[in-house]
């Protein structure tokens, strides 16, 4: 202090920035319970209350880098994003934001933050569409409760939006430490308006109600009301400059587990996986995917082809395999397909009793060998098939008329 009492100009500018240090570090205490993999975070309120701008202006918070102590994050959302382009607004995502509708398209993006060891917030939008509790059994459902139990290896985290959590399912609106009906809820933001108006008359903020929102980390503790900060992906389209991005206020949302994507089978190709290995699991999961979805766009012909080259590479001469004749069968009608029944002893037996060269059923007699040898491509070709996801509608094999496998054999032939 000096003789007049007062305290020099260096040292107000050390005790504001003492005083701030101690409050961001008092936030920042906070945010390292909220923030973090594997923390599954619901906020409700009211249409138009502010959910979506809440979750908008954390997710900025963390993408800029402003607590680095919180590591580098990245976002997926459902939430759509617009730029101000001239006098227009273009669909447009900030660098950071991935937008996907679907967990099939989640996973890679999960792979790439594993890869360079960052974090990832997914934000569900009008999560009540999708994880009803009257749906508890839909694949949606069911894949996001599995999901959910396993996100921290993927270094992800979830928030989901709804006007109110009660038509969820429990595993989406209850604290993990819920005494009576435990959940996989880890944090709880809730719009007050009334409490927040009370909070700013009281003290005197210079805020809005949209500023302030409360949050609840446990079943067994009180809400803390914290401030929301103001960042531009909230800023209203209208106001947006050249080249800047904000949400989409009005856009619907929807999310599913995503067309063709099996998540049974990805949960089991990643399951029993070290961490280490993890991103190399979940790329080959997709590039078998792929490999797969190409192979059942192949036409039956291809097919036949492939199966024809299979039976040839086993060691059966062509002359064996082209002088097959397709045996007498027993068409059933089923959902207006036919089907045919039959079995490796009909083939034995179906003509025993005839002599070599007699007819039998309107053809003429074959060898043992050569019934046999048109069984095993007929058995391989239904088990292609069936592996193709190509089905009849009902059992059996989804064979389609036999002429087009001499078609496909000549064409091996030909071909050397």
């Amino acid at each position: 202090m000096d003789e007049c009492g007062v305290e020099p100009p260096e040292w107000d500018a050390e005790n504001r920035k003492r005083m701030g240090k101690i409050k961001r570090d008092a936030i920042l205490k906070y945010y390292q319970k909220v923030f973090r993999p594997g923390a599954l975070m619901v906020t409700s309120g009211r249409r138009g209350g502010g959910k979506t701008h809440s979750a908008i202006s954390f997710a900025q918070m963390l993408v800029n880098g402003t607590y680095p102590e919180l590591g580098k994050w990245r976002i997926a959302t459902n939430v759509i994003f617009v730029r101000k382009h001239r006098d227009r607004f273009v669909t447009d995502y900030p660098e950071g934001v991935h937008h996907i509708v679907s967990l099939k398209e989640l996973f890679p993006i999960a792979a790439d933050v594993l890869e360079k060891n960052e974090n990832l917030l997914l934000i569900l939008d009008e999560a009540q569409n999708f994880l009803l509790g009257e749906h508890n059994g839909t694949p949606t459902v069911t894949s996001m409760k599995t999901f959910m139990g396993i996100i921290r290896k993927f270094n992800i985290a979830v928030w989901l939006l709804s006007p109110v959590t009660k038509n969820m399912g429990p595993a989406f609106r209850n604290f993990i430490d819920d005494p009576n009906n435990p959940g996989n809820v880890s944090v709880l933001w809730d719009r007050h308006e009334d409490f927040a108006r009370r909070i700013i008359r009281e003290h005197n903020l210079n805020l809005d109600t949209r500023d302030i929102i409360f949050m609840k980390y446990s079943a067994l503790e009180r809400a803390e009301a914290t401030i929301i900060p103001k960042l531009s992906w909230t800023t209203p389209p209208d106001k947006l400059k050249e080249g800047e991005f904000c949400y989409d206020h009005k856009a619907s949302a929807e999310f599913s587990v995503g067309d063709g994507f099996d998540f049974k089978a990805f949960i089991s190709a990643t399951g029993n996986v070290s961490s280490f290995e993890m991103v190399d699991a979940i790329r080959s999961f997709y590039r078998d995917m792929k490999e797969t979805g190409e192979e059942e766009s192949k036409g039956f012909e291809e097919t036949l082809l492939a199966a024809a080259s299979r039976i040839k590479s086993m060691g059966l001469t062509d002359e064996s395999i082209e002088s097959i004749r397709h045996p007498r069968h027993h068409p059933q009608k089923e959902s207006g397909r036919v089907r045919t029944v039959l079995g490796r002893q009909q083939i034995r037996n179906q003509c025993g009793s005839v002599q070599e060269g007699q007819e039998c059923g309107g053809m003429k007699k074959t060898t043992t060998k050569t019934h046999l040898a048109y069984a095993y491509i007929y058995i391989l070709t239904c088990r292609i098939l069936i592996g193709f996801r190509v089905f009849t509608g009902g059992n059996g094999c989804p064979f389609q008329p036999f002429r087009r496998w001499r078609s496909a054999l000549r064409r091996i032939r030909s071909c050397g």
